[in-house]
């Protein structure tokens, strides 16, 4: 019956404003939201995300982060998106910015553990509330920043009088959010390179403006003087964007000098001796409605320095990126019919330049993408899995990963070749070991695995096994042996450390499986071999199921004795020489870009540590 549904759902095929859709992509797409939550979904919620697949599946990311919520909260966030549909191109644009942002922090906050299940779906709901009843620019302006707020709310440094700012960076860095650490100082230069505003000024500028006290020349030149402060990025006069008005619009459009406008009518008119109440609270309304563009750059700054680095050219050459965002694609009617395009990023080196497009919910493998332009390997293959393994590490919560993962890494793998090797001289293990390949890897280089021990041609045997595979293969010896079949060092440490391990943090050092699993956080899961992924026509599908560097980089990390914190600091330069090492010839190359990952050796982390 279950074969006949699924087969059912795969034919039945209907059509949207922009593609093809079959009914079985509803269903991965419900059954892989529902895959990460600790309780089954209800069946009000997996028919209502079924039924809205086409119009909201590219948000459906952010429903693997916020796990605990019900088909009310989905519904009232789809509304409150349907609301900002119906505004202006310029104003939507920035209010789906402030919108994406915020639900994008509650994720990155519910990945770094500094929030639960219950408090990240309760910090959604207020959002959805919020901008589901917002009327005006100036409501929005209100919704985004008492959002803000209440998620700041969560975020505890140690220092009492830490600044609105400072308590953003602690919840996205943890204890790399020290001043001075380099992880700081590259999220601080992000933010100064794309001029983005701060936080504390634009809490500052609203609370000043909305605030009912009376609004006389001292209260009205300390907003002014906030105001003044503001970055103001200009639009380079060489530069031409022909056919795009609504870009160039959309770039103006976070100019601060509709700010300065309205403070200066407002400090006219409170410097009168007998001041008009109710013009000064107009102007204090036009003021927060004016201060939006500024909002929306305040909370998507971070977004981009928690995946971008100021090293990424598109970064350090071009200040405007931040603003170039589209939200939605709005050059034109059809496209901006769709309100939620996936996040990808668009190289142009016409008009304004390369900008990303879409909201957050996939933005780690975009990010990946325009950081990894200056990213090089030794063939003519590798964009793709560049992009994938850029995305994996940067979406690596270091502070999640104990020396004893890295142990358990060593320990599975070890005696994953020792399982193979005394295969050769056990019968029941070498059955055994039959069984446990199937499926994990190709008939082909199954075979070869299988061959090799029996003719103890060994180059054979271990060119048939990849790290990954060793890895999951030690995974299935305590799987399938509840007592060691032969005594060895090896077999008892992994035995010891398995009572205590279970192996559950070790999910950091895999791949972002968007694509395979609809999220935008990293899993190390069991996967198809390559040679399956070899018969796809996308380049990405194989790029997610080859970003397994941090694993070897575990391995390593292990033999050296060093902390899992220390891996965070050279595994992007780490990747970045074993990719040059890679002789892609296509992107289907796999075999080389594992010989590019295992040519890094002690030596080479050595050297990036003292780097």
């Amino acid at each position: 019956m279950e074969d006949e549904l699924l087969l059912r759902m795969a034919k039945t095929r209907y059509k949207d404003k922009v593609a093809k859709h079959s009914e079985l992509e509803n269903f991965l797409a419900v059954a892989r939201i529902d895959a990460h939550r600790a309780k089954p979904m209800d069946e009000q919620s997996a028919l209502l995300l079924a039924q809205s697949y086409s119009e909201f599946s590219n948000v459906y990311p952010y429903f693997t982060e916020i796990t605990e919520l019900g088909s009310s909260d989905y519904s009232q966030f789809f509304n409150a998106v349907e609301r900002i549909k119906s505004h202006n191109v310029l104003e939507a644009n920035i209010q789906l910015g402030q919108l994406h942002a915020l639900v994008e922090w509650i994720c990155l906050l519910r990945r770094r553990q500094v929030i639960g299940g219950e408090e990240a779906a309760k910090l959604f709901r207020d959002v959805g509330a919020r901008f589901g009843s917002a009327e005006s620019a100036a409501a929005y302006t209100a919704a985004s920043l008492e959002s803000a707020r209440a998620i700041l709310g969560f975020c505890k440094p140690t220092e009492k009088t830490a600044s609105a700012d400072d308590k953003m960076r602690w919840c996205f860095l943890g204890s790399e959010a020290q001043p001075g650490s380099r992880r700081s100082i590259e999220f601080q230069r992000v933010l100064e390179m794309q001029k983005a505003p701060s936080l504390e000024a634009t809490l500052a500028i609203y609370d000043g403006a909305a605030s009912r006290s009376p609004k006389g020349p001292r209260e009205v030149a300390a907003i002014e003087k906030i105001v003044n402060g503001l970055p103001v990025v200009e639009l380079p006069k060489a530069t031409k964007i022909l056919g795009k008005e609504k870009e160039k619009e959309s770039i103006l459009r976070y100019d601060p000098a509709p700010l300065h406008k309205v403070v200066s009518q407002l400090a006219q008119k409170a410097a009168r001796n007998k001041a008009n109440s109710k013009d000064i609270e107009k102007l204090c309304e036009e003021l927060i409605a004016e201060l939006q563009p500024q909002v929306s750059l305040a909370l998507v700054g971070p977004v981009y320095a928690y995946f971008l680095r100021p090293a990424d050219l598109v970064v350090s050459e071009d200040a405007l990126l931040l603003r170039k965002h589209h939200y939605f694609s709005f050059d034109s009617p059809s496209e901006h019919k769709q309100l939620l395009p996936e996040s990808t990023f668009s190289a142009d080196s016409q008009g304004a330049g390369s900008y990303f497009t879409g909201g957050f919910a996939q933005f780690g493998t975009a990010s990946g993408t325009a950081a990894g332009r200056s990213w090089k390997t030794a063939g003519p293959g590798g964009e793709e899995a560049i992009a994938a393994q850029i995305a994996a590490i940067r979406g690596t919560v270091w502070d999640h990963l104990e020396e004893s993962d890295q142990r358990l890494v060593s320990l599975r793998t070890m005696v994953a070749r020792e399982w193979i090797a005394e295969s050769a001289r056990r019968p029941e293990e070498f059955a055994a070991l039959s069984e446990e390949t199937m499926g994990l890897l190709s008939l082909t280089r199954r075979a070869d695995l299988l061959t090799g021990i029996e003719s103890r041609n060994w180059r054979k045997v271990w060119e048939a096994v990849t790290l990954l595979d060793l890895f999951a293969l030690g995974g299935r010896y305590l799987e399938r042996f509840k007592t060691d079949p032969w005594s060895s060092p090896a077999t008892a440490a992994l035995r010891s450390l398995a009572r205590s391990n279970d192996g559950s943090r070790l999910y950091v050092l895999g791949g972002v499986p968007y694509r395979s699993f609809g999220c935008n956080h990293p899993h190390l899961q069991a996967d198809a071999p390559y040679e399956e992924y070899e018969r796809y026509m996308l380049a990405a599908d194989i790029a997610e199921r080859m970003a397994e560097f941090k694993l070897f980089l575990a391995f390593q990390a292990d033999s050296m004795g060093l902390a899992p914190s220390a891996l965070g600091q050279v595994a992007e330069a780490l990747a970045a020489k074993a990719f040059r090492n890679a002789k892609m010839t296509d992107f289907k190359d796999w075999r080389s870009l594992m010989a590019g990952y295992a040519s890094i050796t002690t030596k080479d982390v050595k050297q990036a540590l003292e780097q």
